[in-house]
């Protein structure tokens, strides 16, 4: 697997782990981590090429779930057919806040109907550790150390939440009490949702 928010060598290290013997488990835990730090913050953080996603119209504003973006072609069908004569939105209709991924439509509304606008995008962050590439943007320091901190305080405290196992997502697979466990790998820590509040997609 790519570990895309912080390695595994960092991971170890911030433990003072040397050896190899619990590597599987790391990775499971971080790779379950990086899903409950993009669930919290409703979007997307992992670098995609030309993705497509398509949107639902009717109205100015249209959230994107992954950014900073490079690249951007946006058409709107109200048939949902999308070839090459339907409306190529030019970026003159539109304007994109890199901060937010807020897509807005100049002058008028998107056509309305679900699933009417098709985005094909490059955007994202850099996986850790990935060579540094002019253009593309790597992930955010405060990422990389709010998920250190969550990580650290999760696996060392991983006995008094009752994990003993864990299967391919990086879920507890053997616990003893599942329904406080449950919950508590729902929770982020206060600091590490406090670090992670700029980088929330929020729906205005």
């Amino acid at each position: 697997m790519s570990l895309f928010i912080i390695k595994l060598e960092e991971a170890k290290r911030d433990l003072g782990i040397e050896d190899r013997e619990e590597d599987a488990a790391i990775e499971a835990w971080l790779e379950g981590l990086q899903g409950r730090i993009e669930s919290h913050l409703d979007r997307a953080l992992l670098r995609s090429e030309n993705e497509t996603v398509y949107a639902d119209g009717g109205e100015r504003t249209i959230y994107l779930r992954r950014w900073p973006v490079e690249e951007l072609s946006v058409r709107e069908d109200a048939d949902k057919i999308f070839g090459d004569d339907t409306l190529l939105v030019e970026n003159i209709d539109y304007h994109l806040s890199e901060r937010r991924g807020r897509l807005r439509r100049v002058g008028a509304d998107w056509v309305d109907g679900d699933e009417v606008v098709r985005i094909v995008s490059t955007a994202g962050y850099q996986a850790c550790g990935a060579e540094e590439i002019d253009g593309r943007e790597p992930m955010p320091e405060a990422i990389r150390r709010a998920a250190l901190m969550q990580f650290g305080f999760e696996w060392r405290n991983r006995d008094k939440l009752g994990i003993t196992q864990f299967d391919a997502k990086g879920h507890g697979a053997s616990f003893s009490n599942p329904v406080d466990l449950a919950r508590r790998q729902m929770t982020l820590l206060p600091e590490v949702e406090t670090t992670l509040e700029p980088f929330r997609r929020i729906l205005l």
